[in-house]
């Protein structure tokens, strides 16, 4: 798939997400990537005509950072400095910040970004710390999911299932995402 395509689909699906699921409240989007393209001229040296992005692919881009409400951590403009992506090709080596960290731009701060050389990559990693200026806490109560303490002390069945769930999902290494969910699920169907 190309750039331009993908970045078209996120932008529809990112739009179709905030319309329907987001309604009472949209704080933004963090996104983190190499995004194969670098949204400013000075964030590729040397600099190139032949490597610029299309417009196409930019104005969609710079759509999807207005409807996330997104920023780039390192600012507004480019940043020389923090090269995450170095080749040495024909003309001799070329550094560009592909990688970059967008966060909301509205309740966030950033800290200073840090781009940490591989040796498995010709990309850094880059790392930054994002703050939460105004966290903002709301009392939820839980959904009713299972029956309560007493109902479910009645039946020797339930709290069975449960101790021989937890026992397969606790005895066979690390206990991944889906086999938690599947444990999860098997004692929500038992109450």
């Amino acid at each position: 798939m190309s750039l331009g395509l993908f970045l078209t689909r996120l932008k529809n699906r990112l739009t179709f997400f905030i319309q329907r699921q987001a309604k009472a409240h949209w704080g933004g989007c963090f996104a983190i990537s190499d995004w194969n393209f670098v949204e400013h001229a000075g964030d590729r040296h040397p600099t190139g005509h032949s490597q610029s992005p299309s417009w196409k692919i930019l104005e969609c881009f710079k759509d999807i950072k207005r409807l996330c409400s997104m920023v780039d951590i390192l600012g507004h403009g480019p940043s020389p400095k923090n090269w995450s992506y170095s080749k040495m090709t024909h003309n001799g080596l070329v550094h560009s910040r592909l990688d970059c960290i967008y966060r909301p731009s509205k309740g966030w701060t950033s800290g200073k970004v840090l781009p940490m050389a591989t040796n498995w990559s010709d990309h850094r990693v880059i790392m930054a710390t994002a703050y939460l200026r105004k966290p903002k806490i709301e009392k939820v109560s839980p959904a009713p999911r299972l029956p309560s303490v007493e109902a479910l002390e009645k039946t020797r069945k339930f709290w069975l299932r449960v101790l021989t769930g937890w026992k397969a999902l606790t005895n066979y290494g690390p206990v991944t995402l889906e086999r938690w969910k599947s444990f999860k699920d098997e004692v929500l169907c038992a109450g």
